[in-house]
């Protein structure tokens, strides 16, 4: 067997992704990073099928987070109560501090990852806040072994959104995770509602393959990570 060679650990598949986020968010201080989806926002919150919208109903407490203005003015003038702020938790010391001072039990970064080219940088600004508080950061990022990934690809067709500039597995996350200092807690795997995307038809078509990860979760859709500070 090759020296690269590595062994799955037993993993857990969670569920609908969207489901566990809000479930694990109710009636606790979240902040949300990546927030905004913006222009797609519009018809997202009309649908009542944008992430925050679901967790401004679950969480106790709630800050959205997002290098996006339009996004974030746009959300601001729909909820002017609510928490928003602006900026780039890798660079920004003002981000930073206010995210501590914010005293959050989760830090949820869904679907992020993957969009970020100097990941690095992102993840040692999470820990930065990590080491300041209790909090525990929540990643989502779509599974390299994904089987609705695969299945495409013998027709002559990737799915993969533009702006993805990365794609992991169990161990690529946890070298990536070890490397910014963040320690795992878990690692599992979530399933995604592909109908708003895709169309009804297609979800239903794609059933069967989350009946199969059930049993064999790592060729789910999505990665789900807990970390916390080492600190």
């Amino acid at each position: 067997m090759s020296s690269y060679a590595k062994r799955f650990n037993k993993s857990e598949f969670l569920g609908d992704k969207t489901k566990h986020l809000v479930s694990i968010s109710s009636n606790k201080i979240v902040v949300h990073l990546g927030c905004t989806d913006w222009p797609n926002q519009i018809e997202q919150i009309s649908n009542q099928n944008l992430l925050h919208i679901k967790l401004l109903d679950a969480a106790k407490k709630l800050a959205g987070v997002d290098v996006d203005i339009d996004g974030l003015n746009h959300l601001k003038q729909l909820y002017p109560e609510k928490d928003f702020i602006c900026g780039d938790i890798s660079t920004s010391s003002k981000v930073q501090q206010e995210l501590i001072d914010y005293q959050p039990e989760y830090l949820l970064i869904p679907d992020v990852l993957e969009h970020i080219e100097n990941s690095r940088d992102f993840l040692v600004g999470i820990e930065k806040v990590l080491s300041k508080t209790d909090a525990i950061a929540v990643f989502t990022t779509p599974n390299m072994f994904a089987l609705k990934t695969f299945i495409p690809v013998f027709f002559g067709l990737d799915f993969t959104h533009p702006d993805h500039c990365s794609v992991h597995n169990e161990f690529t996350i946890v070298h990536a995770m070890n490397d910014a200092d963040l320690k795992i807690i878990k690692i599992s795997y979530l399933s995604r509602d592909i109908s708003e995307r895709y169309g009804f038809f297609m979800q239903i078509l794609t059933k069967p393959f989350d009946w199969f990860c059930r049993l064999f979760p790592r060729f789910s859709d999505t990665l789900y990570v807990e970390v916390m500070s080492r600190e």
